[in-house]
């Protein structure tokens, strides 16, 4: 399945002495979904929480390259999801692997 979105990176800014704010610079992605599930798991909350085990191939640009450590979301099916972990494609192809997880909150 193939998969076209967002990926938001955090952007860190010194906006005064010691003091760094951060930002988020969402960019356009292309790739594949390699696996897709989803599950709910028990809270405290009125309702249970859904976790979607998910992994994105998506094509490498330099953007990616340099900054896929400050990668923070994902957003699939009008929701951010966050990104649990990156790892690189044992393809040989330029692609980075993203794990997906729980809810991206802002918080």
């Amino acid at each position: 399945m193939k998969f076209h979105g967002v990926i938001g990176f955090a952007d860190y800014s010194e906006t005064s002495p010691g003091i760094y704010e951060e930002a988020i610079v969402e960019k356009e992605y292309s790739g594949d979904i390699i696996r897709r599930s989803s599950k709910y798991s028990a809270s405290q909350s009125v309702n249970d929480n859904l976790t979607l085990s998910m992994q994105l191939s998506v094509i490498v640009n330099p953007y990616l390259a340099a900054n896929f450590p400050q990668a923070k979301y994902v957003v699939y099916g009008g929701t951010k999801w966050k990104i649990s972990s990156v790892e690189d494609d044992d393809s040989g192809r330029p692609r980075k692997i993203l794990n997906i997880g729980e809810v991206y909150t802002d918080e």
